[in-house]
């Protein structure tokens, strides 16, 4: 697989062969496990429809991820229904739920590290107690935003694994798919070249599409079609609402 990439659904199922035939997958609790593992990781920034593709693909040939949701997101709920159905084909699939966790959403409210602990905490009993998961790790939302005033590398906060801590990076090599391009390595390359014992990818589903697409293209698919969707509701209730209150009789 060479350059420029499409990020298509095809050329993910082949990293997703490439992974498979030199590591072991693991899941954030086991991370520091002894051997040659791979930690892959989806932030689901924007859709959660992306996530459970992607989930689909992995099935298929055996590789175990954890998708990260935000509990709070300006493109997406998962209070709304339908959400949980997703969350649970998910993990049923074998992969593990994790947080997504954005801390500037909480504006002044989260200064000291004991705060982000509280809300952090607050939000993985919501996610647990709203869909019955277990969550076990969490990922920080575009975490150069982030006050430097938090340790962004510590290992373990609110009875979860920080997927950016310190103990994970000494020992593993990290790419990432962010910004439209590899971050840090080329991770196709380094699937190709089986030369890292440890190896942990970020990947973010909105990304791979079934055809290619532009950034754009990609992101505004996913608005209008919310858009649609909220549109096609609302039409449907006030159809129902139409003519379900007799005119009344005379003078009120």
């Amino acid at each position: 697989m060479q350059p420029p990439y499409l990020y298509t659904e095809a050329e993910y199922e082949q990293l997703v062969l490439y992974a498979l035939a030199n590591w072991r997958p693991v899941f954030y609790p086991n991370a520091l496990e002894e051997g040659e593992t791979i930690l892959w990781r989806h932030d689901v920034d924007y859709s959660p429809q992306r996530a459970l593709a992607l989930a689909e693909i992995e099935y298929r040939h055996g590789l175990k991820a954890t998708y990260f949701f935000q509990f709070r997101s300006f493109f997406y709920n998962l209070l709304e229904p339908g959400m949980d159905g997703i969350l649970r084909r998910i993990q049923a699939y074998g992969h593990s739920i994790g947080l997504h966790f954005d801390p500037t959403l909480y504006e002044d409210r989260i200064s000291p590290q004991k705060d982000m602990a509280h809300f952090l905490g607050v939000e993985k009993r919501l996610l647990e107690e709203c869909f019955e998961l277990s969550i076990e790790a969490f990922s920080l939302h575009n975490p150069t935003l982030i006050d430097p005033v938090f340790d962004q590398r510590i290992h373990e906060m609110a009875g979860l694994v920080n997927a950016g801590s310190h103990k994970i990076a000494e020992c593993y090599v990290y790419v990432s798919d962010s910004r439209g391009g590899w971050r840090r390595d080329d991770g196709p390359r380094l699937l190709l070249e089986r030369s890292e014992l440890k190896l942990h990818i970020l990947t973010h589903p909105w990304r791979w599409t079934p055809k290619p697409e532009s950034v754009e293209g990609m992101m505004l698919r996913h608005v209008e079609g919310l858009a649609k969707k909220k549109r096609r509701q609302a039409l449907e209730i006030a159809a129902s609402w139409a003519g379900s209150i007799a005119a009344p009789q005379g003078d009120l």
